[in-house]
């Protein structure tokens, strides 16, 4: 297995039922993959930095992945403790033996993310079994919560759907500044209905207008902060309302038609964005390198994302 591993890689994570569209995706944009387990592709690092963007379909990755071999599970816990206080393992090959090695580490304890709060500043590194003797380890995972499993204590009152999920995501890991600026501030909620995005845009303190051909829930719309106007967002004029400081959508159409969309709004001047992607039966690629190539722009696909990705400009 040393052998054919670069001294530094990087492991990508696909969320369980993506696995094939990380694949596809990863052929399209030119990373070779040297090994794949059921949710794993190890890549090499300079592939992966070189590549003329980061895949969407990844739920979390790993770089600077290097090897170490060891003669036993209990020197594979010295040399994991000798490098990071916390662990987590990704299984890739030989999963009892590796949670025979975790078990003799100190762990994070699994715990569902509060909305809107900071991520505590836990450290850890990630390691999995290549062989009975051989493991790789990371000790900067890309993300701040392990394998990018960002579960919420839901709110299983209010929301009318689970969507609000996404946004709350996006307000408390990807953009936790946005929500700061959103603070008082008019927002649209284009296809709102039936009002998750809107419930949680009131949460963090906007103006928020809320346009749908169908009725929002009742709940939401009784929020003192939410304006609703029966309207389809395509036909929104953008000299009939006031000007909003960010546009926000979870609306379902295709994705070429969310991109006339937002360049409607951005020819009047509006500089914040967040967007969900909806795919039919294949991602559409070449509408996502549109998007991607709008200045400031990322597309993201959230642990709570189906077959539809986010993009964010803020």
């Amino acid at each position: 297995m040393l052998a054919t591993l670069p001294d530094t890689f990087c492991v990508l994570m696909a969320k369980k039922d993506f696995v094939d569209e990380l694949a596809r995706e990863l052929a399209l944009i030119g990373i070779p993959v040297l090994l794949k387990s059921e949710l794993l592709f190890l890549v090499a690092q300079d592939a992966f930095e070189t590549a003329r963007r980061r895949p969407i379909w990844t739920q979390d990755f790993w770089p600077d992945c290097h090897v170490v071999e060891f003669p036993s599970i209990a020197k594979a816990q010295q040399k994991l403790k000798s490098m990071a206080k916390r662990w987590v393992h990704a299984s890739l090959h030989c999963h009892r033996r590796g949670e025979l090695i975790c078990e003799g580490l100190p762990r994070i304890k699994k715990k569902r993310l509060e909305p809107f709060i900071p991520l505590p500043d836990e450290a850890f590194g990630v390691f999995g079994l290549l062989s009975e003797k051989e493991l790789f380890y990371s000790l900067k995972p890309h993300s701040q919560v392990p394998f990018g499993y960002h579960e919420f204590v839901e709110d299983k009152k209010t929301p009318p759907s689970r969507a609000y999920l996404k946004l709350w995501e996006v307000f408390s890991i990807h953009r936790p500044h946005l929500a700061r600026e959103l603070s008082g501030k008019t927002v649209f909620d284009l296809g709102a209905c039936p009002g998750g995005w809107s419930y949680v845009l009131s949460q963090v303190g906007c103006q928020v207008y809320s346009f749908d051909k169908a009725p929002l829930d009742e709940k939401i719309a009784k929020l003192s902060n939410v304006h609703f106007r029966q309207e389809s967002a395509f036909g929104l004029s953008p000299s009939s309302v006031p000007q909003p400081f960010a546009i926000f959508s979870d609306i379902i159409c295709y994705p070429a038609r969310l991109f006339d969309l937002v360049e409607k709004w951005r020819a009047t001047g509006v500089k914040k964005f967040v967007c969900t992607i909806k795919f039919q039966k294949e991602t559409d690629y070449e509408t996502v390198e549109k998007f991607l190539a709008i200045p400031g722009s990322e597309i993201i696909h959230l642990y709570h994302n189906q077959h539809e990705a986010t993009w964010i400009m803020a």
